[in-house]
């Protein structure tokens, strides 16, 4: 996800704000704390698709005056660069990171019609499975597909990357039995309440 983020000449400065999907709960969050340490007034705008690549594009076609900030994470800028031939855009000239806002960890979530209940048991039943081997992904080329991957090879079975557009697809065709896991991102921010 990218997040440019509007300053003007008013008082309080005035932010544009573009957040998108699944780091929606980290932009909002970072948003929130924006609001409350500045003043400002932040206007939150929904700006997903193509793994960020949209977000990064309005940022760079943004005034290039040191008003606008974008929160990102490594798989919408490092990512799409080693992903795609042309990501339209050059990670060492068109971005400078200026703060870390938190970390995200990768959760394997199976779905409970399988039957397991720990990764060993999950590895034996894609071994006496592999023509359903496959995992749901709402962001192919991201960490979490490489994730995907490189857990099929750690396991001698290739797992089969499934893309969804969006959570709410995935996780019913995970609850139903359709797809057989996912991977999920959790973002933690330093101050902020577990949970």
């Amino acid at each position: 996800m990218s997040v440019p983020c509007h300053f003007s000449s008013l008082s309080p400065p005035s932010f544009r704000f573009y957040r998108g999907d699944n780091y929606s709960d980290a932009g909002g969050y970072v948003a929130d704390k924006l609001r409350e340490r500045t003043g400002a007034n932040v206007i939150v705008e929904n700006r997903s698709g193509a793994s960020g690549a949209l977000a990064i594009d309005a940022l760079r076609k943004a005034p290039a005056d040191g008003t606008v900030l974008m929160y990102g994470t490594s798989a919408t800028t490092v990512a799409l660069t080693v992903t795609r031939k042309s990501p339209g855009f050059d990670l060492e000239k068109d971005l400078t990171p200026i703060a870390l806002t938190g970390a995200t960890a990768t959760a394997f979530v199976v779905s409970s019609t399988l039957g397991v209940r720990t990764l060993g048991e999950y590895v034996a039943w894609v071994k006496k499975n592999p023509g359903k081997a496959a995992f749901g992904t709402t962001a192919p080329g991201s960490n979490t597909h490489f994730f995907g991957v490189l857990l099929g090879q750690a396991i001698g079975v290739p797992l089969e990357a499934v893309a969804y557009k969006g959570a709410a697809p995935l996780l019913g065709d995970l609850y139903g039995g359709h797809v057989p896991a996912r991977l999920r991102r959790r973002h933690r921010f330093p101050g902020a309440a577990p949970g």
